[in-house]
């Protein structure tokens, strides 16, 4: 398929998301939906450009991405069954020595440029060629490492299973009972500007600010589920709460919940961003949803949806798999393949078309009524009174 726009061609086959090439009719419904009829392969609906899917075989080695950041013009992608690769639109995709074959849950690219890798068997540093693990055996709490963050300090904080702990540069510690601290399972990780750290747990949210210890927010404090997968900071000093069961707003210690949509699973927050141009993002388990924070109103909160219809590949975002590029694209992992988009896509986002109401019969209680009975002329157009 060719299509033509502006003066430029852009051409549509089994490389860029075509699912058969021999095309033998395109036609436009009253809806504004392009279809296309494939000779012997079913019919086609054409999702627009916004999303871009990288699957394992074509441009991934492996399009299961748990994490992603950005060093030196690539992608590090960490995966759930193949390890880190590395990717970019030049160089393709290949491995990155050092981490195992196995999940890469959470990652961090460091002040002094060394990436931090945590997976199911221990948490990783690498710089250049030189790899050092750290486990059990070296001060962890457990092997299984679900966030990483570092601190304005430097200090280098670990979620994992069984809590918390925290890296001077030298060793170990763990952040728990003797603190205040009692989280389990931590996936998440974030600073705000006044050097408070907020924690995502499995029985609910944490905040440490030094000087001050530890308070813990559960769902008697208005928490929507006390299973905290993803927060984020914003620009206003706005913590934004993404939980099993909803999303959740806390300002000037209040916590406000907000229900993203009605729609089956939309409310188990997967991950969320905060874009550069003050755009929401949250991934669930139906599809992505879009906030703009410029306009938001806690009180009447809109949210824009993204799903199969939109063209994402698949429904089910994947846990804290997200992460903006410089130049503004947008990546982030599905259960179908790794997206990118670009942000200015999102927010030019054209309004579906309004279909047209057809009025095929009427019945006056379950009977079939006649209309020309009871008129002395019909509208041909719609078969119905004129009036």
């Amino acid at each position: 398929v060719n299509r033509f726009v502006n003066g430029k061609i852009s051409t549509y086959d089994e490389d860029n998301g075509l699912p058969y090439d021999n095309v033998r009719d395109v036609i436009q419904d009253d809806e504004g939906n392009i279809w296309l009829a494939s000779n012997g392969q079913g019919l086609f609906r054409y999702a627009g450009d916004t999303f871009v899917t990288y699957e394992e075989g074509k441009e991934l080695i492996s399009d299961k991405v748990m994490s992603i950041v950005e060093k030196e013009g690539q992608l590090l992608l960490g995966t759930f069954d193949k390890g880190l690769q590395a990717y970019s639109e030049t160089k393709g995709a290949g491995m990155v020595e050092g981490v195992p074959s196995t999940d890469v849950w959470s990652m961090l690219i460091a002040t002094d440029g060394r990436l931090w890798a945590g997976t199911s068997t221990g948490l990783y540093a690498l710089n250049g060629t030189e790899v050092e693990r750290f486990s059990t055996k070296t001060g962890l709490g457990s092997n299984r490492i679900t966030a990483v963050h570092q601190d304005h300090g430097g200090l280098i904080w670990v979620g994992h299973r069984s809590g918390l702990s925290v890296y001077n540069g030298i060793e170990f510690r763990e952040f728990g009972s003797e603190e205040g601290f009692s989280g389990k399972r931590v996936r998440s990780i974030c600073e705000g500007s006044d050097g408070t750290l907020w924690f995502g747990a499995e029985n609910g949210l944490y905040s440490f600010t030094p000087g001050k210890g530890v308070v813990h927010y559960t769902e008697a404090d208005g928490l929507a589920d006390n299973t905290v997968y993803s927060l984020r900071c914003d620009d206003q000093d706005r913590l934004w709460i993404g939980t099993k069961n909803g999303l959740d707003l806390l300002v000037d210690d209040k916590v406000t919940s907000l229900r993203v949509a009605e729609r089956f699973n939309a409310n188990n927050i997967n991950f969320l961003e905060i874009t550069s141009r003050d755009q929401l993002l949250i991934g669930t388990n139906n599809g992505l949803y879009r906030a703009d924070l410029r306009l938001f109103e806690p009180d009447s909160p809109e949210f824009d949806h993204y799903g199969l219809r939109e063209g994402l590949p698949g429904l089910e975002c994947n846990l804290n798999s997200v992460f903006q590029q410089s130049d503004g694209s947008i990546w982030f992992g599905t259960n179908k393949g790794l997206v990118r988009c670009a942000e200015r896509d999102l927010l030019r986002r054209e309004l579906p078309m309004v279909p047209p109401a057809r009025i095929n019969a009427i019945r006056l209680f379950g009977d079939d009524f006649d209309v020309a009975a009871h008129s002395d002329s019909i509208d041909a157009s719609t078969g119905l009174l004129d009036v």
